[in-house]
């Protein structure tokens, strides 16, 4: 089964696709309209033969879910929508700080390790190997 991870953001969304227990970085693309987002989104699940999506769920740190969380939701129910795909949704909590923590521990150049569309996309894949883990 073909996934894609997601990396719902403001500015950028990070994307991943992962097969049996692999997932790899795919790219970002620039966060606009919850339509544009969703259109781009549904193009990409068409042209990689997406079969399922996991989006990151940005809990608080209590557990509970906060604004950020709620307003994913609403774009994963669009997506799901237009896409009649199935949306699973796993726990993103600390995943930028785990992306920029593997980006400073392959000694990516300071400024390439500022560059936040590699965290987003390194995030989308974090998010993607913890569901692809769990799963197992």
């Amino acid at each position: 089964m073909k996934l894609l991870g997601i990396d719902y953001g403001d500015m950028r969304i990070g994307l991943s696709i992962g097969e049996l227990n692999i997932a790899v970085p795919f790219r970002a693309i620039q966060s606009k309209t919850m339509k544009e987002n969703v259109d781009t989104i549904a193009k990409i699940i068409i042209d990689n033969e997406i079969e399922k999506v996991v989006i990151g769920l940005p809990l608080n740190m209590n557990g509970t879910q906060g604004k950020r969380a709620k307003k994913t939701k609403a774009f994963g129910a669009v997506l799901q929508k237009v896409t009649q795909k199935e949306i699973d949704y796993q726990d993103e909590r600390l995943s930028s700080i785990s992306a920029k923590e593997k980006l400073h521990d392959i000694n990516l150049k300071k400024n390439k390790r500022k560059d936040k569309t590699l965290t987003d996309i390194l995030s989308a894949q974090l998010i993607l190997e913890e569901y692809l883990g769990n799963r197992n």
